[in-house]
C-alpha cells in the first residue's frame, strides 16, 4: 500500500526520528500512516510462495479475481525471506513442504526480524496434521487453508488478516503519535527552562533584580516581591 504523504507527513516524520520507535524505518512509519485507510484496499502487497508453479498461478488468479493488483511470487523459502527483507508486504500466503527453506524456517526467520514479525502469514498446505497446523501458529502463522485451496475461503482468510493488520498498525500509529506528543512537549518545556534560566542570568549580572524576587516551586518559578 504505497501512498503519497500527505500534508504535514514529513514534518511528522522528521519529529519521528527523534524518538525511539521500536525499531521502525520512515518507510514503515509512512505506511503506518496510512493504517487508516479502508482494509478493503486491493493494493495490499501480498506474497504468493509455493515451490510448484501451478499452485502459485492458482492462487495468484484467484487473488487477481478478487480485485488484488500488487502480488508478487517467490517459488522457495529461501527467495521469500529475501523478498521480505527487500520489500515490504501486507500479507504472506505460505506452503511448508519446500526445497532449501521450508515454511517452517521462514516463519522462525519472520518471528527474529523485528519488523517482520507483524506481517500476517496464511499457511497454505497439504498437511493438514493437527501438529503441523498447531506448529504453524507457534511460530507465527495468523491463518491455515488446506490444499487445495478453496476460492471463497481464501477470500475470507485474506480479507480477516488484512483487516487484522489494519487493526494493529492503526494500534502501533496511536503508539507513536502518542511518543512524539511527549517528545514535543519536553522540547517546549527544555525551551521554556533554558529561556527563564538566561532571563535571570541577565538580570542578576545587571543587578536589575534583588534577591528573593524568584522562588521555585513545584510548578515552577514563582514571582516574588523583592525588586531589590
Amino acid at each position: 500500500m504505497s501512498l503519497p504523504i500527505k500534508d504535514g507527513g514529513s514534518r511528522t516524520f522528521q519529529l519521528l526520528r527523534h524518538v525511539k520507535a521500536g525499531g521502525l524505518t520512515p518507510e514503515q512509519l509512512e505506511r503506518l500512516q496510512h493504517a487508516r485507510s479502508s482494509a478493503a484496499d486491493k493494493a495490499a502487497a501480498i506474497l504468493v510462495v509455493d515451490d510448484f508453479q501451478q499452485i502459485r498461478q492458482v492462487i495468484v488468479q484467484i487473488l487477481q479475481t478478487l480485485g488484488y493488483t500488487n502480488i508478487a511470487e517467490a517459488d522457495d523459502g529461501q527467495v521469500a525471506l529475501e523478498l521480505l527483507l527487500e520489500r515490504t508486504f501486507d500479507l504472506v500466503l505460505l506452503d511448508i513442504d519446500m526445497p532449501r527453506l521450508n515454511g517452517f524456517d521462514v516463519l522462525a526467520a519472520m518471528k527474529r526480524h523485528a519488523e517482520l514479525q507483524h506481517v500476517p502469514v496464511i499457511v497454505a498446505s497439504g498437511l493438514d496434521h493437527l501438529d503441523a497446523v498447531v506448529r504453524c501458529i507457534e511460530l507465527g502463522a495468523t491463518d491455515f487453508l488446506p490444499k487445495p485451496v478453496n476460492a471463497v475461503l481464501l477470500k475470507a482468510r485474506v480479507a480477516a488478516s488484512l483487516e487484522r493488520k489494519r487493526l494493529l498498525d492503526l494500534e502501533r500509529l496511536r503508539h507513536l503519535e502518542l511518543l512524539q506528543e511527549k517528545h514535543l512537549l519536553e522540547i517546549e518545556q527544555e525551551k521554556s527552562e533554558r529561556l527563564l534560566l538566561n532571563i535571570l542570568g541577565g538580570a542578576a549580572a545587571t543587578g536589575v533584580l534583588g534577591a528573593g524576587f524568584f522562588s521555585w516551586t513545584l510548578g515552577g518559578w514563582r514571582v516574588g516581591k523583592s525588586l531589590g
